[in-house]
């Protein structure tokens, strides 16, 4: 009942188990199913060229189950708001990024968010807060020596000169000109060199400046960097201009006004316009002047920066002064009030637009925003559910634990309860056998006993009187009893040992047929006394390995059983062969026989030997015990044949392995 009971629990455990399984596979969403097969590294090619294209795929790698991947889909979706201009939501993304690459412990993409941080609250003018993310960029960059530092050095420098901080900005700005030669970084070194010579012009350290300008322009021309060159050409017109140096002015100028034609950047070649206008009218040559202020003017509308109209307007005027021409010079600032008030208002106009475009943004954000709560429910509800399915296999494994250890503990008890059954019913056996074998003992030994007592009590009490041919009848009788004695004892002494003791077979090399001589002279007395012969049959020399003395006490049992039960003037044979390479030895007499029905009683000590034939001479039935335990351990097997009135013939088969070949 109780196994019953346990076999219905686990059948019960393991269907509700299933269930669990079932419903974990059925009804929660598979992991990362939304997720497209777009790839993210395609949407990290748009980010630059097509970030709104870019902000509607990123989302549903918000859901992922790699948090790698995770957070460089929040890294690339602030990407896109930041080439939209759009900061603020750009740097709510990158703090995303950041706790998941944190806690990933994956420095590199962390320190580039901080980078990316810095750079998009420096563009909101949030310099404090642009400094604290790009030097939690350049700690972990110093840590690993990432040559990402020098652009992180470069961005403290701009961001401390917008602080006011120009001798720290210089500082690192040094530090990145350093790093920049120590990890042959070239290509960039012209930009770092140009934030120093700008610092030092802005301090009116002119000398300083044109130093750095000059390194610039040796570093440029070995290097087809027309953008950078022009830069630097213009760079130094402001510098000689400043010192007054006009023919150098001049000449830098003309050189970066020719580098940017080709480069048509409109806004750069507007600057080298109004730098050329102003170092003429500082020569005087105000024709020239009023060529590059129309330039200006011509160039302003095709590039947006209308704020440069009012400024040539402005130079206009201070050239028909210079020139003498007031008239002109009214009417161009007339012309420069008006354009600032139009322009004011144009400004005025844009920033309802951008605010405009800044709205449809967040709106369109907003539906992003709430895109992505979706997937984070989603995510979440598919945690819950995870969890749940968790927690039901934990319960059904415990249960089924239970039930395993219940089951144990029945199984165990029940195997004990058996073990002990077969002890005990082991332990009865032994007792009823020893019983069995002290009632033979005590009865098989009494008789002897008392003939031996009755004989040496008459010799000692009629001594005297006793002819000699009595005595010597009284002392045959004397050794006959003394004899019988002795066998028993020896069978019982030998059984006892080999019961307590188990001793290891000593195995030796020895010649059957010797053996047997020997065995035939130990009983000799015992044949003359009844008249009777062994006849050994042993041909050829039969050499075994085995145990000598075991083997010796089997045979010696055997014989004198043949010589107990047969009669006088009987024959006994001792015969040995090799059949199939199997040693065959057998002890045959003449004797009285026994019935078939009583074979099975020879070799128990349960079974009553009195009970067995009809001879006058009966032992305690110890010596075939003996002797089938022996033969067993050597490795052989004992049969017997018999048939009542003509004999018994006892057989020992001995293994091949035994024999041993005579070298």
């Amino acid at each position: 009942m109780y196994t019953n009971f346990i076999s219905r629990y686990n059948r019960g455990a393991c269907v509700l188990l299933l269930f669990v399984f079932h419903s974990s596979f059925s009804q929660s969403p598979k992991a990362n199913q939304d997720i497209p097969l777009y790839p993210l590294e395609k949407i990290f090619s748009m980010l630059r060229s097509q970030p709104d294209s870019a902000i509607m795929l990123l989302p549903p790698y918000f859901a992922a189950s790699n948090d790698s991947i995770k957070g460089k889909a929040y890294n690339y979706m602030g990407n896109a708001y930041y080439f939209k201009s759009n900061y603020d939501t750009a740097i709510q993304y990158f703090t995303r990024s950041s706790e998941i690459f944190s806690r990933l412990q994956d420095d590199e993409n962390l320190s580039k968010n901080y980078n990316n941080m810095g750079v998009a609250h420096y563009f909101l003018s949030q310099y404090e807060k642009a400094f604290e993310f790009h030097k939690k960029a350049l700690e972990i960059r110093e840590r690993h020596q990432d040559p990402g530092i020098t652009s992180t050095y470069n961005n403290l420098g701009l961001v401390l000169t917008d602080l006011g901080s120009t001798e720290e900005a210089l500082y690192y700005y040094k530090k990145s000109l350093d790093a920049k030669i120590q990890y042959r970084q070239f290509t960039s070194l012209s930009t770092t060199l140009t934030n120093i010579s700008n610092i030092y012009r802005d301090r009116n350290e002119l000398d300083s400046a044109l130093m750095y300008e000059l390194k610039n322009l040796q570093h440029l021309d070995s290097l087809p960097d027309n953008r950078n060159l022009a830069t630097c050409y213009n760079n130094l017109s402001i510098s000689y201009l400043r010192l007054l140096d006009l023919k150098k002015a001049e000449f830098y100028a003309l050189r970066a006004l020719r580098l940017e034609k080709e480069l048509q950047r409109g806004f750069e070649l507007i600057n080298v316009c109004k730098n050329l206008a102003e170092i003429y009218l500082q020569q005087k040559k105000a024709a020239l002047a009023y060529q590059y202020l129309d330039s200006v003017f011509l160039l302003v509308p095709n590039h947006g920066d209308y704020r440069a109209v009012t400024g040539v307007y402005l130079s206009q005027a201070i050239a028909d002064s210079v020139k003498g021409n007031m008239g002109a010079a009214y009417v161009h600032m007339r012309k420069y009030m008006d354009s600032k008030v139009h322009f004011d208002e144009l400004e005025r106009k844009n920033l309802v637009l951008d605010l405009e475009k800044k709205y449809q943004g967040e709106i369109k954000e907003q539906k992003i925003l709430e895109l992505e709560q979706a997937h984070t429910i989603k995510d979440l509800e598919a945690e819950r559910s995870k969890l749940f399915r968790l927690f039901l296999i934990a319960i059904v494994i415990l249960l089924m634990l239970a039930a395993a250890i219940l089951y144990s503990r029945y199984r165990l008890k029940q195997k004990t309860a058996g073990m002990l059954d077969a002890k005990n019913k082991e332990l009865q056996s032994l007792n009823q056998v020893k019983d069995r074998l002290f009632a033979i003992v005590s009865h098989d030994l009494k008789s002897p006993l008392s003939s031996f007592h009755t004989v040496t009590s008459t010799l000692n009490q009629y001594y005297e009187q006793i002819s000699p041919d009595d005595i010597k009848r009284y002392l045959t009788k004397l050794e006959t009893a003394a004899k019988s004695l002795e066998d028993q004892m020896k069978n019982l002494l030998e059984w006892s040992l080999h019961q307590i003791s188990e001793r290891s077979l000593k195995t030796e090399v020895f010649e059957l047929r010797d053996m047997a001589e020997k065995l035939r002279s130990f009983f000799q007395l015992n044949l003359e006394v009844k008249r009777q012969n062994i006849y050994i049959e042993i041909e050829a020399p039969i050499h075994l390995e085995t145990d000598k003395e075991y083997l010796q006490t089997v045979l010696r049992n055997l014989i004198s059983n043949a010589i107990k039960f047969t009669p006088a003037e009987g024959i006994i044979w001792l015969r040995a062969n090799v059949i199939d390479n199997n040693v065959i030895i057998e002890v045959e007499d003449s004797g009285i026989g026994i019935a078939s029905d009583d074979f099975h009683k020879l070799f128990t000590l349960e079974s009553d030997k009195k009970s067995i034939g009809n001879s006058t001479e009966k032992g305690t039935g110890l010596g075939l015990v003996l002797v089938k335990e022996m033969i067993e351990k050597l490795g052989g097997v004992l049969s017997l044949t018999s048939e009542l009135g003509k004999g018994t013939t006892f057989t020992i088969r001995m293994t091949g392995k035994q024999l041993k070949k005579a070298a």
